[in-house]
């Protein structure tokens, strides 16, 4: 299967679906190969490698565009008799210019034994019937107002959109029973301008149980007039896939494929993954508690959004404090 294209969120979002329908969550069936470096002895091993215990293995290569011509020849050898219990993903945002490898893609697709998926970014009604259909699926129903808004201020980046609409179905208690309206004003309210990087410091010190640096970054998005609503269902979204990572690396995955398989950004596996490692993963469950009651004080009481916040972050440490003790 080749997914090439500038559209990273979908590329990741197939790449995410495949595997989970060729291994599950069998990671000894599993290989992810970055494409800067890699030898084509390296790729005909892992392709040519049977699965173990298993009917299928899928091999991921990532980066795709950054292959080595040696590399791309063992691809396109490959491509001639590929193996049959092995998903081979080639991941890029171009396929590389080489005369070997083009001939044998076009050959494998005709014969049936290739896919080739062009991902690139949506726009103008393209975009907005994805964001549509994107909020169908979370029992969202935008007015034309509401889809006008989020396509100003978010544009065609599909991840933030993606972002977006999981706060509103937050915000909103949207189910398959009580699908909600979101209007312009609810947009308004919900989808952030918060920063990026002030709120992973916010993330990263809470992780680290660092309350100074915590409470700092908080008052840093307060000052610069963040919403205190939008900085809680941001928390409340990284939180859970901090979770999910968190619970894919005590099933002994790989940071990089438990960063996949929770959402995560790619160049955060890392951090993640020093973070989490040793995590308790009932106390990671706790935060939502403290989420949940912060929610419900926002909305319901007259506290400031500094003050319901900062008890957040404090009774987060102060459970450590007291499991220590």
């Amino acid at each position: 299967v080749f997914l090439i294209g500038s559209e990273n969120h979908l590329i990741e979002r197939a790449i995410r679906a495949l595997c989970q329908a060729i291994v599950g969550d069998d990671n000894l069936n599993r290989t992810i190969l970055e494409g800067h470096g890699l030898t084509g002895d390296a790729l005909l091993s892992a392709t040519r490698t049977l699965p173990m215990l298993a009917k299928h293995r899928c091999v991921l290569v990532r980066r795709g565009e950054a292959t080595p011509p040696a590399a791309l020849d063992a691809l396109a050898s490959y491509l001639k008799n590929p193996t049959p219990s092995t998903c081979l993903i080639f991941a890029g945002s171009t396929l590389p210019s080489h005369h070997r490898l083009s001939q044998a893609v076009e050959e494998a697709i005709a014969k049936g034994k290739a896919v080739f998926v062009q991902a690139d970014a949506f726009k103008g009604s393209t975009l907005r019937a994805h964001i549509n259909r994107e909020a169908k699926s979370r029992h969202l129903v935008l007015t034309p107002e509401a889809l006008d808004l989020l396509v100003e201020v978010i544009g065609s980046d599909l991840a933030l959109v993606e972002d977006a609409l999981e706060r509103l179905s937050l915000y909103c208690l949207a189910s398959p029973s009580h699908p909600a309206k979101v209007d312009k004003a609810t947009v308004e309210i919900v989808v952030e301008r918060v920063r990026p990087e002030t709120i992973w410091k916010l993330l990263d010190a809470m992780l680290a149980r660092h309350p100074e640096e915590a409470l700092i970054a908080l008052d840093s998005l307060l000052d610069e007039g963040e919403e205190g609503l939008q900085i809680l269902h941001h928390l409340f979204r990284q939180m859970k896939i901090n979770l999910r990572f968190a619970e894919a690396i005590s099933k002994g995955m790989l940071p990089a494929q438990a960063a996949e398989q929770a959402g995560a950004p790619s160049f955060r596996a890392g951090l993640l993954a020093q973070s989490l490692r040793s995590a308790d993963l009932t106390k990671l469950r706790g935060v939502f508690y403290l989420l949940s009651r912060a929610d419900r004080l926002l909305k319901g009481s007259r506290q400031p959004a500094r003050i319901v916040l900062t008890h957040v972050l404090l009774d987060w440490f102060r459970s450590f404090q007291t499991s220590a003790t």
